[in-house]
């Protein structure tokens, strides 16, 4: 898994992580955070973009969640 915290942020990826992870359920956020961890160890990825934060959404959440979790994103886009 990879430490997220030596990634590094472009733009507002940041922001739009932290929202991401905040959509999820309290009692999933630890899931959440390990998925995105170990996506972007799997693509060796060390700075994430907001295009990226997009990806995993696209790649990893249910297409019922989708849409709604890519308009919050939207808002934050730079």
């Amino acid at each position: 898994m990879s430490t997220l915290s030596s990634l590094t942020w472009e733009g507002n990826s940041k922001a739009m992580f932290d929202k991401m992870i905040s959509t999820a359920p309290a009692f999933m956020r630890d899931k959440a955070l390990k998925k995105f961890a170990d996506w972007t160890a799997e693509k060796s990825l060390t700075t994430i973009t907001e295009a990226l934060i997009e990806q995993h959404v696209t790649e990893t959440l249910p297409p019922q969640f989708r849409g709604m979790v890519l308009g919050q994103l939207a808002s934050l886009k730079s």
